[in-house]
């Protein structure tokens, strides 16, 4: 595929994205060249999970057995995983449209309903804006119901970061109070609990040596 990229710059940042692949962000960079998010060069990328960073819709994160219970409706998903799961929704690897652009500012439209193929049985539209301002880089995630009935819905980013650039490590900053256990298919177990000292980031902490509590199974892409 032959991915078009649209760039946008301030006097602090460097944004570049990828419409056609879910509107993702190909590379945020401070105007210096020093990079925000992970480097990612234009050619490695085969799907969205190689970019900086994609958008999770019309769900985030992980659906146990592509399988769940709506208004009194079991609700059957294609499974996207090899291990059993439906996971990070359906429009990250697909094309959005331009809706709006100035020299700081992107915001892109997408329509379930131009996807006969969408892994979701409601109709819903979504946009994603980026704005650069000041010393600020802004993402704005619509999501809305398009059908007539009652819909489910969840949403995220996943941007990836480097730990340690140029000798110094990151420092992760949190507002969690409370965190829940997973399984082995990283998905939830039990309620949320309160957290370790070891896992509490609400003040900026380095991340050390500490484990991602999510992945990316094989085959995910």
């Amino acid at each position: 595929m032959s991915l078009r990229v649209e760039r946008v710059s301030s006097p602090a940042f460097e944004l570049e994205v990828l419409p056609e692949m879910g509107a993702s962000i190909l590379n945020l960079r401070a105007a210096s060249g020093r990079p925000v998010m992970r480097t990612v060069p234009l050619e490695a990328v085969l799907t969205s999970s190689q970019c900086a960073s994609y958008t999770l819709l019309p769900f985030s994160n992980r659906i146990r057995d592509a399988r769940f219970v709506f208004g009194g409706q079991e609700v059957a998903l294609r499974v996207n995983t090899d291990d059993g799961l439906a996971q990070h929704g359906d429009v990250r690897n697909r094309p959005w449209q331009l809706l709006e652009r100035s020299d700081t500012h992107l915001r892109y439209g997408f329509d379930s309903r131009a996807f006969p193929d969408i892994n979701w049985p409601w109709a819903f539209t979504a946009q994603i804006e980026y704005r650069l301002h000041g010393p600020h880089f802004d993402t704005t995630l619509t999501l809305t119901n398009a059908d007539g009935r009652d819909m489910p819905a969840g949403m995220g980013l996943h941007p990836y970061y480097v730990r340690v650039q140029d000798g110094v490590e990151a420092a992760l900053q949190l507002g969690a109070d409370l965190k829940y256990d997973t399984d082995e298919r990283l998905l939830t177990v039990g309620g949320a609990r309160p957290l370790r000292p070891d896992e509490d980031y609400r003040t900026p902490s380095p991340v050390g040596g500490a484990s991602s509590t999510a992945r990316t199974p094989p085959g995910t892409a």
